[in-house]
C-alpha cells in the first residue's frame, strides 16, 4: 500500500511541475514582436522584393513599413529604397540581402543610432548628418568589414566570395576589417578601399570615372530627403507697407 500512495505522490507531483512548466512557457517564453513601432517604410520598389519578418515572409509593397530586424531581399533586376524615420535612406541594388539589425531614434534626447548587417549585394546609404545630435552613429557590417559614419552618403559592394568594397561619395567614412580592431582606414569622397578576410583595408585611392560607374550601377542615386519647409514670414503690422529690397538674399 504505502509503494503505491508513493507512487501516486510522484504521480502528481510530476504533474504539477508540468503545468507550472506550461504556465511559463506561456508566459514568458512566447514569441513577441520585435518592434511595436516602425522604423521608416518602403518608399520605393522595383521588380522583385521580400520582406521577412515575425509572422510573415513573402512580397513587399511600396509604403510597407520597416521594422526592427526586418529581412529585406531583391532579386535580379530589382530594387528598394527605405527611408527611416530620421530620413536617412538605403537603396538596394539586384541581389542585395539585409538585416535592419539595430536602429533607435530619439529626437528629444539628440540620438540616433543604427546598424545594418549586409549579406549580399550591393547598397548606397545617405545618412542623415544631424548636426546637434549627441549620438548619431550609423554601421553597417559584413561578414568581413564594419563601416562606420555620422552623416554621409556611400556604396558598400559585397563581391563574392569574401570582398567588401566601399566608395565614398560624401563626407568620410571610417571602414574596418571585422575580425582585426585596429585594422582601419578613412575613406573620403570619390576614393575606394576593399577588405577580405583577415586582410586589413586597402590603402584608400581616388576612384577614376569607370570604377564610380561600375561600383554605383543599380544605385545611381538614392533620393535627397525632403527639406523642411520654411517657416511662414512673420505677420506685417498694420498702416506698413512692405519693400523689397533686391541687395538681400533670402537663401541661406
Amino acid at each position: 500500500m504505502f509503494p503505491l500512495i508513493r507512487r501516486m505522490g510522484e504521480l502528481f507531483a510530476s504533474r504539477i511541475l508540468f503545468c507550472l512548466l506550461v504556465l511559463w512557457v506561456s508566459l514568458g517564453a512566447k514569441p513577441t514582436s520585435a518592434a511595436s513601432e516602425p522604423v521608416g517604410k518602403a518608399e520605393s520598389l522595383k521588380g522583385n522584393v521580400a520582406v521577412e519578418r515575425e509572422g510573415y515572409a513573402g512580397p513587399a509593397a511600396v509604403n510597407d513599413p520597416v521594422y526592427l530586424l526586418d529581412k529585406w531581399q531583391t532579386l535580379d533586376d530589382s530594387g528598394a529604397e527605405l527611408v527611416f524615420v530620421d530620413e536617412s535612406r538605403i537603396q538596394m541594388g539586384p541581389k542585395a540581402f539585409l538585416e535592419i539589425t539595430e536602429y533607435l531614434y530619439q529626437p528629444q534626447e539628440k540620438v540616433r543610432e543604427g546598424l545594418v548587417s549586409m549579406m549580399s549585394g550591393k547598397v548606397r546609404f545617405l545618412v542623415q548628418d544631424l548636426q546637434d545630435y549627441k549620438q548619431k552613429r550609423m554601421q553597417v557590417k559584413t561578414q568581413t568589414a564594419v563601416v562606420g559614419t555620422r552623416g554621409t552618403e556611400f556604396v558598400v559592394w559585397i563581391v563574392p566570395p569574401d570582398i567588401t568594397r566601399v566608395l565614398g561619395i560624401s563626407h568620410e567614412i571610417d571602414f574596418c576589417n571585422a575580425r582585426m580592431p585596429g585594422a582601419c582606414v578613412t575613406v573620403g569622397p570619390n576614393m575606394t578601399s576593399e577588405v577580405r578576410a583577415s586582410v586589413a583595408p586597402t590603402p584608400p585611392t581616388v576612384a577614376p570615372p569607370e570604377v564610380i560607374k561600375e561600383i554605383t550601377k543599380g544605385v545611381e542615386k538614392a533620393a535627397a530627403a525632403a527639406p523642411a519647409p520654411p517657416p511662414p514670414p512673420p505677420p506685417t503690422p498694420a498702416n506698413v507697407t512692405q519693400s523689397y529690397d533686391p541687395t538681400v538674399s533670402i537663401a541661406k
